[in-house]
């Protein structure tokens, strides 16, 4: 019998699981489920760190057949001997000390119950999103509210197309799209057609980090 569009999705997504070497597909059977409606997945489950919650939802985003991700995944609480709250906000002050690419005093942090909030100014989006990449893949962190803010910069549309076109040349476009930017006041919008959900995800990304770019919204369209 056939299998449906949904079943053959689910199937793939299940198979990743099993191929990815930083996920451990036995465990995943029985923590994390996937439900596919159309060509969105639902993700729900418990797993034991944010690391190993990104990791899942990175691995079922680069598949080509998937629009969107739902995630619905927690992240265990801490036994009692594990690190207080007060522990590990000193453990995570030490990553971002010795993280060459965060700027030194640049950022700080709370914790509650695991969850972190980080604040401060820095010069680029890819330090405020390295900052945060940093400490989610320490065990014990359940999530991450990343209240950092860019300093403002000059930027052009020129820039933004540099970015865009150098993304789409690393990832081998297998198509040429037309992707329309508008700039406003530091917020870029972009419109038009890509062919995935990885390659919408890393064309965000890569706007977002070029200089002055304060926001991004994402228009683009999956075909």
């Amino acid at each position: 019998m056939r299998q449906s569009h949904e079943e053959s999705l689910r199937d793939s997504v299940l198979r990743e699981f099993e191929s990815n070497p930083h996920l451990d597909a036995s465990t995943l059977d029985a923590s994390v489920d996937a439900g596919v409606d159309g060509s969105v997945v639902t993700l729900v489950g418990t797993v034991a760190s944010l690391a190993e919650k990104l990791t899942i939802q990175s691995a079922v985003e680069s598949l080509d057949q998937v629009h969107d991700v739902v995630s619905h995944i927690d992240v265990k609480r801490l036994e009692e001997s594990d690190p207080t709250d007060q522990e590990l906000r000193d453990v995570l002050a030490h990553v971002l000390i010795w993280d060459a690419l965060v700027p030194e005093n640049a950022v700080g942090l709370d914790v509650l119950d695991g969850w972190v909030t980080l604040a401060g100014i820095v010069a680029s989006e890819s330090q405020r999103d390295e900052a945060e990449q940093a400490i989610s893949r320490i065990l014990g962190v359940r999530g991450i509210d990343n209240r950092i803010e860019v300093a403002e910069a000059s930027m052009t549309i020129r820039d933004v197309r540099r970015a865009i076109d150098s993304t789409l040349q690393r990832r081998a476009a297998h198509r040429s799209r037309k992707i329309d930017v508008i700039v406003d006041d530091g917020v870029v919008v972009l419109r038009g057609e890509v062919e995935s959900l990885d390659q919408r995800n890393a064309l965000h990304a890569a706007v977002a980090h070029a200089p002055g770019v304060d926001a991004v919204s994402n228009e683009l369209v999956i075909c």
